[in-house]
């Protein structure tokens, strides 16, 4: 389940890259058998590790709330209590264990930042609109809120039920139907944004769900109207402009050190 796995999340994984096995393996076995004092010394480098993997694993707990954060709040919870002992044990890790890594700088956080988490806030934000639309997933209305007319079984309670699996319910106490009717309609719709108007004939939505939607829809469509002006925007202004003007802007400074 998505609960077990963000709790393995949270104590699994930085409990294994604490842990290290292959370099405890190298420190103490192969080392003192190493035949030299340089290949020795290689054993004690520290372990490896790669910056976009933990851009990875924060993105993926990033995406793994806003999806399932709509009818699990406590995704939220479980997602801020990853992200704490992720922070913790990397920086431990990088002080302590971990071999030192080419430098980077600061582009591969600066393009996380603004591309893949503002994206993960803006899917998140879609997904739970069609959640809270498609909700409750039944493809069923009822025939009293659309003023259909259903016909309704007259068997007035149900005994020696057996069930798919087998299972046989109702031997002690009789199964009392609904007296509501239902019937099939279409709730696999995909038209954005989501707002209840687009349900058509058949309304399986309560009034305090189309209202839900309503403000879930209109808050998709300004995000991304936003998101779009705001990510693309500013990189487009800038591809038109190049074509009138230079935009190079150099980083670093001259240090006046001839190469010959």
């Amino acid at each position: 389940t998505v609960n077990s796995m963000m709790i393995s999340e949270m104590v699994v994984s930085p409990m294994l890259r604490y842990l290290d096995f292959y370099t405890i393996l190298e420190m103490h076995y192969f080392a003192p058998r190493a035949k030299t004092e340089e290949e020795m010394l290689s054993y004690f480098t520290g372990g490896w590790y790669n910056l976009a993997e933990r851009f990875t694993d924060f993105t993926k707990v990033l995406l793994l709330c806003t999806f399932f954060g709509t009818f699990y709040p406590l995704m939220y919870f479980l997602g801020a209590g990853i992200l704490f002992f992720q922070y913790w044990m990397d920086k431990f890790l990088l002080l302590r264990s971990w071999q030192r890594a080419p430098y980077f700088g600061a582009r591969t956080s600066r393009f996380s930042r603004i591309y893949f988490n503002s994206l993960a806030l803006m899917l998140g934000v879609i997904s739970s609109a069609y959640a809270y639309f498609k909700s409750s997933f039944t493809m069923l209305c009822s025939c009293d809120a659309n003023n259909k007319e259903c016909i309704l079984p007259d068997t007035q309670a149900f005994t020696n039920v057996e069930l798919n699996d087998g299972t046989i319910i109702g031997t002690t106490t009789p199964i009392v139907p609904s007296r509501e009717g239902f019937y099939f309609c279409n709730q696999d719709i995909h038209e954005f944004p989501p707002l209840p108007i687009v349900q058509g004939p058949d309304k399986w939505m309560t009034d305090s769900q189309e209202m839900l939607s309503n403000i879930y829809g209109m808050t998709c469509l300004v995000m991304l109207i936003i998101y779009c002006v705001l990510i693309f925007g500013k990189q487009t202004v800038k591809a038109v402009v190049s074509l009138m003007k230079g935009v190079y802007k150099p980083s670093g400074c001259n240090q006046n050190k001839d190469f010959s």
